[in-house]
This record gives C-alpha cells, structure tokens and sequence, in this order.
C-alpha cells in the first residue's frame, strides 16, 4: 500500500506541464464522480501521458489557488518529505524544489520545477504551465533528479459558476521502476487527484481564492 500510495503522490508532483509530442488518440481509462481520465502512448517515453477532465462549482481564482499552492503539498500526500519556493519571478510564477521520501527500496528523488501562470483576457482561460528545470539546483547525493516531466492545467469558465478543469501531463520516474507497473498504478493518480481537489473546493479553506485572477 505504502509504495502504491508513494506511486500516486509521486506521479502528481512531478508533473511539470508542456505540450508533449504526440500523435496518438486518447483511450478513455475511467469515468467515476464526474471524473474522466484518459491516456495516451507517445513517442518520447515508455510512461504514458495522461489526461483528466472535471467540472467543479467553484471559481478560476479558488481552483487557481488549490493548484498553486505547492507548499502544502503535504496535506494530500504523506510522501511529501519537504518543499521550498527558491525564486519568485511574478504573480503565479516562482520555481520551487520538492523532495519525496520514497519507500524502500525505492530511490528518494526530487525535482525542481517552474511554474507560470497566464490568463486569457477574453475567454478567462487560466493555463498553468509546470516545468521541471534539473539544473537549477544542485544534485544531492542521496536523491535521484527527475528529469522528464511535463504537461499543464487549463481552468475553463462555464455557465452557471462551474468551472472545467483539464489536467494533461507526462513524466518519467527514472531509475529502476518498470514502465508497465508504473503506468498500471497511475492510471488512478489523476482520478485522485480530481477528487483532492473537489475536497479542498467542499472545505472552502483558500477563501475567495487569488485576487489577481479575475473570475
């Protein structure tokens, strides 16, 4: 259970978010509480890309804040061993590093990661766009750097105060964890997550969210 858990919480927090080069079809994967995950093979890794979509009655600025807010990563996920903002650039954009203490034997790794956030002044569309940088920052001897991660988040505005949230992304654990064990376990991480987020919107604990998003 412990490395299931460690999988799932480990496939989210790696997810740095760009488009990936692909040219395969969606396969819807699972369908359950209004969450719909999907995946997809691709041409630059064994790990397939994953997509997961949801509506949510809530706002850009509360779901923007949710996803954001990195450093409480450890609410949602006992993996989490720590998280430090190292450079804050802008509103949404700051590059952070994340260690995950991983059960044995699996390695310990870390990643480091920028995140930017753009909204479209017409539509209202927030994009979060999450990319790892390893070299930002040193290597540490007793953890394993995360190299290939990428994807995004795309926060649409709908009628009637609900909000759809498209989550894609892509990462490579690295090390020794085979291709096919990892892509059976995520197959639930962004099913997982979804609902994290559904919890944090029901708790009303971010308020009326990021102010300098407009809803």
């Amino acid at each position: 259970m412990r490395i299931s858990a460690f999988i799932l919480f480990f496939s989210f927090l790696l997810t740095a978010f760009t488009s990936v080069p692909v040219g395969n079809e969606w396969k819807k994967e699972k369908e359950k509480d209004g969450i719909i995950v999907f995946s997809r093979t691709n041409e630059i890794s064994k790990i397939k890309e994953l997509k997961a979509v949801a509506v949510f009655h809530s706002s850009l600025s509360v779901i923007s804040a949710i996803i954001l807010d990195v450093e409480n990563r450890s609410r949602w996920f006992e993996s989490c061993e720590s998280v430090e903002i190292i450079n804050i650039t802008n509103q949404g954009e700051y590059i952070y590093h994340l260690k995950i203490d991983s059960p044995f034997p699996v390695e310990d790794r870390d990643i480091v990661q920028e995140i930017r956030t753009e909204q479209d002044p017409s539509s209202g569309i927030v994009t979060i766009q999450i990319t790892s940088i390893p070299e930002y920052v040193r290597e540490e001897k007793n953890y394993l750097r995360l190299i290939l991660s990428q994807g995004k988040w795309i926060l649409r505005p709908l009628e009637g105060g609900n909000i759809e949230v498209i989550h894609i992304y892509l990462n490579d654990p690295g090390g020794h964890i085979p291709a096919g064990l990892y892509n059976l376990f995520i197959r639930e991480r962004p099913y997982h997550i979804m609902m994290k987020i559904k919890a944090e919107v029901e708790e009303g604990s971010y308020g009326d969210g990021l102010g300098w998003i407009v809803n």
